[in-house]
């Protein structure tokens, strides 16, 4: 099987890493698993949820309880590839990252495209690095912290979450710090959100080029409806002494080494592991995998 190359775009929630997945999912030669009604492209739970509970897939049962978990989920559903598919994959994938670099690969090759493309959050990006095979090139997109804070306390709100102010200024705050890690690579292309909103058309430009693809014009013209939380009326401004919480919270955190911060986010996430299944969060145990999904 041919290990096509890849595109990773990273950034935080609220960032703009759909839009510009998006407009580089609209590209001829890349391919991206997207569907309208998840207003464009989708990311796999093979990432974080499916791969701490499901680390190897080397035992039967293992295999088993992943192929029945995932091809569940509303990434699996809209490549149309079924259950039955990836049993009878010869040889079997050894770890979940194998099975979605095969059906990415498999996927890119049917629709004869020659490259394929994945969102995800810096975490999820920083344990995909070492273990996809093929040629990765990364792509960062950033927006000032305020506004993404901002963005998601809105989206909390709207939702009827129950997230306090401290929580979100804390995850943002870890997610913004390990975006530094890809910021500062030497082979990362760097988007701002400002600079993409005043000017898509050269932002995305400089993305091709990075690339190493040709422009065009239609990776420029909107295919999904805009997924934004809020309108700019409902967005309440940071006051100043939430301005200040937040510049001290980025100051502790810069003093940490980013492996520190990677380390400290996967074991918080991985004391409750969840797995995401037909789109909606539900707790999983490997060694009780329900009969009406297998």
């Amino acid at each position: 099987m041919k290990h096509h190359d890849h595109i990773l775009v990273v950034g935080l929630n609220r960032s703009g890493t759909k839009w510009l997945s998006n407009s580089l999912a609209n590209h001829p030669d890349i391919f991206a698993v997207t569907a309208e009604q998840h207003f464009g492209i989708l990311e796999s739970n093979i990432f974080n949820d499916i791969s701490r509970v499901l680390p190897t897939l080397s035992r039967e049962d293992d295999y088993t309880a992943f192929v029945c978990l995932w091809a569940e989920s509303d990434f699996v559903k809209t490549t149309g590839v079924t259950r039955d598919d990836m049993l009878n994959w010869e040889p079997r994938p050894k770890t979940p990252y194998e099975a979605f670099e095969r059906l990415m690969n498999e996927e890119t090759c049917k629709n004869s495209k020659s490259v394929w493309l994945q969102k995800c959050s810096p975490i999820q990006a920083l344990q995909a690095s070492d273990k996809l095979k093929g040629t990765a090139k990364v792509v960062a997109i950033r927006r000032p912290f305020d506004r993404v804070l901002e963005s998601s306390i809105a989206l909390h709100e709207q939702s009827g979450a129950n997230s306090s102010f401290f929580r979100n200024v804390i995850v943002v705050a870890i997610q913004n710090r390990l975006i530094d890690y890809f910021w500062n690579m030497e082979d990362c292309h760097c988007v701002h959100f400002d600079e993409m909103k005043s000017d898509r058309d050269a932002t995305m430009r400089t993305v091709c080029d990075y690339l190493k693809l040709p422009f065009d014009p239609q990776m420029t013209e909107p295919r999904f409806q805009q997924n934004t939380s809020f309108r700019n009326q409902d967005r309440r401004p940071l006051s100043l002494a939430q301005r200040s919480f937040c510049q001290f919270v980025q100051l502790c955190l810069k003093m940490v080494p980013v492996s520190w911060v990677a380390r400290f986010w996967q074991r918080s996430r991985s004391r409750n592991p969840l797995n995401m299944v037909s789109g909606t969060y539900r707790n999983f145990d490997k060694e009780n995998v329900p009969n009406e999904v297998c």
